[in-house]
Formats: C-alpha cells, structure tokens, sequence
C-alpha cells in the first residue's frame, strides 16, 4: 500500500473531544496515521464485501472517499439520522 509505519502512540486520546477532533481531522483528509488506518479498515471492508477485486483496490476506493468528502458526507447523514431518534 505504500505507506508509512506510524508509531501508535499517536492515535492515543485523553477523552471523547480529542477522539471527535482526531476523527474529523481523518475524515478532512488530514494525513497522518489515523488517516492511513482508517482507510486500511474501510478498504478491508470494501474488498471483502465484494466491492473491489483486491485489497489495494479497496484501500484506494477508501482513500478516495476520504479526500473527496464523501466518508464526511456520509457520517455527517450518520449524525442527522441517529438524531431523529432523540426527537
């Protein structure tokens, strides 16, 4: 896949706010390890389900989604939805 090794002390979070902003931070396209495991899960998941014929091809359908806004997109339908719920 090309890329780097991360240290992972630096997906490490003191609480929920740091979790969000590292969170936005990946979905914003910003690199860094989180960045790079987020869409090593995500094209796992798109490989698997059939969506790609190979796992590189899902890593990069993944890092697309990110930087084209689309994986925002999507958890920003994700927030508008499960508030629906509290209505």
């Amino acid at each position: 896949f090309n890329l780097p090794v991360h240290d992972p002390g630096v997906l490490r979070v003191a609480n929920v706010e740091e979790s969000k902003a590292m969170l936005l931070a990946t979905l914003q396209n910003r690199k860094g390890a989180a960045r790079d495991i987020v869409a090593l899960n995500a094209g796992a998941s798109i490989y698997v389900s059939g969506l790609s014929e190979t796992l590189a091809g899902g890593v990069e359908r993944a890092f697309e989604a990110i930087a084209s806004g689309a994986a925002l997109a999507r958890l920003d339908e994700l927030i508008a939805f499960s508030r629906g719920f509290s209505a």
